[in-house]
C-alpha cells in the first residue's frame, strides 16, 4: 500500500512523496521496522522530530544503566583495599559522568542514523502528523 507522505499543491511550499512505508518515530520499534522493511525492498521514509533511538537510549533505559554500571565502583575500591591495592581516595564527579552519558547517546544516536542511511532509509527530522489515510504532515 502506497501512502503520500506530503500531499500538498506546489504553491504550499510543500513536497509529495510516495513511500511504501512511512514510519513515525524513531525509538527502538520504528527504527526496527524501517530497517526491515527497506530490507525487504519496501521505500521507507522515518520521521522523528527529536532524536534517533527513543526513549530507551534518549532517557531511560541507557542513562539507567550507565548510572547503575557507575556507582557499583565504590564497592570495587573498598574490596580492591582487602586485596592489597593502595588506592588514594576516590573522588565522585557528577559533570563527568553525565558528560560520558551524554557522549554515549550521542554515539548511539549516530550508530542509528547511519543504520537506517545504510538500509536506504530517508530519515525525515521533524514532527509528523497524519492527516488523513493517505497524507502525512
Amino acid at each position: 500500500m502506497s501512502t503520500s507522505a506530503a500531499k500538498a499543491s506546489a504553491t504550499s511550499g510543500e513536497a509529495e512523496f510516495d513511500v511504501d512505508l512511512f514510519v513515525i518515530g524513531g525509538g527502538s520499534g520504528g527504527i526496527r521496522a524501517a530497517r526491515v522493511a527497506s530490507g525487504h525492498g519496501a521505500k521507507v521514509m522515518l520521521a522523528e522530530e527529536y532524536r534517533l533511538g527513543g526513549t530507551c537510549v534518549i532517557r531511560g533505559c541507557v542513562p539507567k544503566k550507565l548510572f547503575v554500571y557507575a556507582s557499583r565502583f565504590s564497592d570495587t575500591f573498598d574490596e580492591a583495599a582487602e586485596f592489597g591495592w593502595r588506592l588514594s581516595v576516590p573522588r565522585f564527579d557528577w559533570p563527568s559522568l553525565v558528560a560520558a552519558k551524554d557522549r554515549e547517546i550521542t554515539r548511539l544516536e549516530g550508530l542509528y542514523g547511519t543504520g537506517q542511511e545504510g538500509a536506504g532509509v530517508e530519515v525525515v527530522r521533524s514532527r509528523a502528523v497524519l492527516e488523513d489515510a493517505h497524507t502525512v504532515r
